[in-house]
């Protein structure tokens, strides 16, 4: 919510700021109450796997300053703080990219969770409104190995996992998805978080996380990383709890909004079901190895 004060004196002198003000469940993970001996066990989650993009060095596209970074840091705590077994891709080609889901095709099960993280060029498509991701050998106006949203959608339909999670900064991202999805209620007992967070993983769930709308998002604003990578670095690394991924898109947004505005730039994450990926009511959890 956006709100101005006004203040003026007896002289007629006038002065006023103006603030944002966000809701108190999304600026903090301690919002939701904390989940007493409970692990991934305890809710059948499976194995975690993880394919981690990151496309920088372009010949024939500008050079982006953060995706390598952001893909080594994330890719190695997603394996070190949440045991996923990851691939990290650097400046890969299109059928690197593929390639690389075909083997997760192969060897996912129906119990299991695969988180696609990707960082490079990304393009939009007006006509057809769908999203590209730009591989390494991506050539301007000319998308033959461009791999769009589309293409990706009806992949992740074949896939057997039960929780598959798309996080993409990348501009033009928010263009995966326009559709909206549930969020858990506030003040929950325990025993009322714990029902819930059964009911999530046991439904099959297709939802991508993206750094912005269907406008350019930010190479940079987080030191080494872009602003971002560097907020879901961040929060990933001080969570202590299993972490459903609405809720840690409430929290990334509202960061992100928040150090955006104060740089002039407009940018605001999004979280919602992948369109036609074949998911349900659940939402991919993040379950540290040690809580």
């Amino acid at each position: 919510t956006r709100i101005t004060l006004v203040a003026v004196d007896r002289q007629g002198k006038r002065n006023a700021v103006e603030f944002l003000m966000e809701a108190e469940t999304a600026t903090a993970l301690a919002a939701a109450p904390p989940v007493a001996k409970m692990s991934g066990r305890d809710l059948n989650l499976g194995q975690y796997y993880a394919l981690v993009v990151g496309n920088q060095n372009y010949p024939k596209l500008p050079r982006l300053n953060t995706p390598e970074s952001d893909a080594k840091v994330i890719g190695g705590l997603l394996k070190d703080r949440y045991g996923f077994n990851v691939t990290i891709l650097l400046n890969a080609t299109r059928l690197q990219m593929l390639d690389e889901l075909n083997k997760l095709q192969k060897v996912l099960t129906e119990k299991d969770n695969l988180l696609i993280y990707y960082a490079g060029h990304g393009e939009f498509d007006k006509v057809n409104s769908l999203a590209n991701w730009l591989p390494i050998d991506a050539e301007p106006d000319n998308d033959s190995n461009w791999i769009q949203s589309s293409r990706l959608t009806e992949k992740l339909n074949t896939f057997q996992a039960k929780h598959i999670l798309v996080v993409a900064d990348s501009c033009y991202s928010g263009a995966m998805t326009r559709s909206s999805i549930g969020q858990v209620q506030p003040n929950l007992s325990d025993e009322q978080r714990l029902i819930w967070l059964r009911a999530i993983a046991a439904s099959p769930s297709r939802t991508v996380l993206t750094s912005g709308g269907v406008s350019p998002v930010m190479d940079g604003g987080g030191g080494k990383h872009s602003v971002f990578a560097q907020n879901l670095i961040d929060i990933l690394a001080a969570n202590q709890d299993i972490l459903p991924g609405k809720q840690l898109s409430d929290v990334l947004a509202a960061r992100v909004v928040s150090i955006a505005r104060r740089l002039n730039f407009e940018q605001r994450p999004e979280y919602a079901p992948i369109r036609f990926a074949g998911g349900e009511s659940g939402d991919f959890l993040f379950v540290p190895t040690k809580i």
